[in-house]
């Protein structure tokens, strides 16, 4: 009779260590992609310069998304390459050809960088109070642009553009 009584408590405990296994291995999964997401792409810095309140960066990378090109900033960030109250511009080229561009990113150190830089449309936007806090806090202060991804998202506009051009060259 106790064998009886311990099965289906046996049962039930197998059960429920089924259970937790299933669920550590589904919530273990995501993590491990994000964690392998986050790894910061391999880039070679080709070129630093800089002038009042601006750093350039040129780096060759095998970033082409818009993800690994923020996680290659964001590390040059880490690294102190964000002039104080100031700009870091970063320029993405091809790792294995570097003369072709391949997107940039802007990494603001403040909201007073961001409206600063929006002044003049010096990066080609201009940008006013909310923008700043918005780039600030909901970007982390990094503005980045793949021209793959852009070319994506925006398919007919190269042919458009060819379609402009072409007319003024013949």
């Amino acid at each position: 009779m106790t064998k009886a009584r311990s099965l289906p408590g046996a049962a039930l405990l197998l059960a429920a260590a089924m259970l937790a296994f299933i669920l550590v291995v589904v919530l273990a999964a995501p993590g491990e992609r994000v964690s392998a997401a986050e790894k910061t792409p391999r880039y070679t810095v080709l070129r630093v310069s800089d002038a009042q309140g601006v750093r350039e960066v040129v780096v060759s990378t095998a970033a082409r998304r818009e993800e690994g090109m923020r996680l290659v900033a964001d590390e040059l960030r880490e690294r102190g390459n964000v002039p104080e109250d100031g700009t870091l511009l970063v320029e993405y080229r091809k790792l294995r050809d570097p003369s072709r561009e391949t997107g940039f990113a802007l990494v603001f150190d403040s909201e007073r960088a961001v409206l600063e830089a929006g002044k003049t449309a010096r990066y080609g936007e201009v940008y006013d109070a909310g923008d700043a806090e918005r780039i600030m806090e909901e970007e982390d202060g990094i503005r980045a642009v793949s021209y793959r991804d852009f070319a994506e998202e925006n398919p007919g506009l190269w042919e458009r553009i060819r379609e402009f051009l072409l007319p003024a060259f013949f």
